[in-house]
């Protein structure tokens, strides 16, 4: 697309300083280094789809976190006031990106050090972990989260970067994937469903059915209590005779938002 748009905006702006290569190297580097960003995020991204649909994520900055954002904003509003043809523009925005890619630098050392808490954490408790994963709370990288996987459950907690001791306590939920087991293998829907959490999910039976909690964004309304529910739940209705599943989306109970990260900071930075 990059060479197509850059002869686009080339032919509506023909005396523009910059020609068509110019304006397609612009589009090719915004279109590249965009979805390599997302790659970071605790979201990720599909990059290499439609080839595989791989979620690659390295869990290391929220999806928006002012730490990343702020110093290249800046340098874009500073520029509005500085002459077009000053070679200052020029330096400005660079600040801006190194500082921007600084902080992005330090998310994957923060990763780093955050891990190793939680293996000395989980090791000094006893749990035989299967797997782990962490991933920061919103709008910061100092306070996180991790997930650890046993056999028969899930265990959640939060760590600090500013923590004085790793003692680390969790939350325990049931797997209970074995609930599911008469419906996966005929059902693609659920297969879709349980892909997308990676596997990082628990059920619960119900009277209609089975609800269905996918824990990597963990709960919206008493994350750091035994209440709540998470943000991604849904309600399982299995086929019965001619009649194909069906899915509900459960509304999260989200808590006020500025006490929600009042919460959260308090927690971060309390050390």
């Amino acid at each position: 697309m990059a060479p197509v748009l850059g002869a686009l905006v080339s032919r509506l702006y023909p005396k523009a300083s910059a020609n068509w290569r110019e304006w397609s190297w612009l589009f090719f580097l915004a279109l590249f280094t965009h979805p390599l960003l997302d790659c970071f995020t605790t979201w990720g991204t599909q990059l290499f789809w439609p080839f595989t649909d791989y979620q690659v994520a390295f869990k290391t900055i929220f999806v928006i976190d002012p730490g990343y954002t702020l110093p290249m904003l800046v340098a874009l509003i500073a520029i509005l006031f500085i002459r077009r043809t000053s070679p200052l523009r020029k330096r400005v925005n660079v600040v801006g990106m190194v500082l921007s890619h600084l902080y992005l630098t330090v998310t994957l050392v923060n990763k780093w050090m955050v891990n190793e808490a939680f293996k000395q954490s989980y090791t000094a408790q006893g749990i035989q972990v299967e797997r782990f994963e962490t991933k920061p709370t919103p709008i910061n990288n100092v306070l996180w989260s991790g997930t650890l996987e046993t056999e028969d459950h899930y265990y959640i907690g939060f760590y600090s970067l500013l923590d004085s001791e790793i003692d680390i306590p969790y939350k325990r939920f049931a797997k209970n994937h074995e609930l599911l087991s008469p419906y996966v293998e005929q059902d693609q829907r659920l297969q879709t469903l349980l892909g997308l959490s990676t596997g990082y999910y628990t059920v619960v039976k119900t009277d209609f059915g089975f609800i269905i909690n996918d824990l990597r964004f963990g709960q919206a309304k008493g994350w750091n209590s035994d209440d709540g529910e998470f943000v991604f739940a849904y309600n399982y209705y299995p086929p019965e005779g001619d009649v194909p599943s069906r899915f509900e989306k459960r509304p999260p109970q989200m808590e006020d938002g500025k006490e929600l990260l009042k919460q959260i900071f308090e927690r971060a930075f309390r050390g």
